[in-house]
């Protein structure tokens, strides 16, 4: 409210924060002209000449598509580009496409370490037992942003299990 009694004392004050009446300035608001094809700019004494405001739009952008899904060719993406959207997308419809393209490459999660591992191709399991099985495996590091090739222990209770996920699409529309 001090800043309102300051604006209202002060002699320099503009006119219409004080609230005049745009009447008062020239404008004929009776007009069945419209405003907007005379008014140039607050700043400007007279009015816009032979301006062109009327448009019509195109008939091409009134065509109403389906939404393209975004992930329609998740299958031809790098699996680089894929940990990317793992890590890089959390709680996103992304980062589920990507765990289950992942999934689908023989890649699995680890819960515990929050990794992704898969088996060395060409190296058989060393060791196979009741829940678990050792072995070299790759390990994809998203500090480092490389595949690292290790001899670890497995336990299948903490990889995730996608064998029967189901990934929500919000991007397609059924009709």
């Amino acid at each position: 409210m001090v800043g309102l009694l300051d604006i209202f004392k002060s002699p320099n004050a503009d006119i219409l924060v004080k609230g005049n009446d745009l009447k008062f300035l020239g404008f004929d608001f009776n007009s069945d002209e419209k405003f907007y094809s005379t008014f140039g700019s607050p700043f400007s004494n007279s009015p816009m000449i032979n301006t062109k405001t009327n448009f019509k739009l195109p008939e091409c952008y009134k065509v109403q598509q389906k939404p393209f899904s975004a992930l329609s060719k998740i299958t031809r993406f790098s699996e680089e580009i894929l940990f990317y959207m793992f890590y890089n997308m959390p709680q996103t419809y992304f980062q589920e496409a990507a765990a289950q393209e992942l999934f689908n490459r023989k890649w699995r999660y680890h819960k515990k370490y929050s990794l992704w591992f898969s088996k060395e191709p060409g190296n058989d399991v060393v060791l196979k037992g009741d829940g678990y099985e050792k072995g070299v495996y790759i390990i994809y590091d998203p500090i480092s942003l490389k595949q690292v090739k290790t001899e670890c222990t497995l336990y299948y209770a903490l990889l995730e299990d996608r064998s029967n996920s189901v990934v929500y699409n919000p991007y397609t529309i059924s009709k």
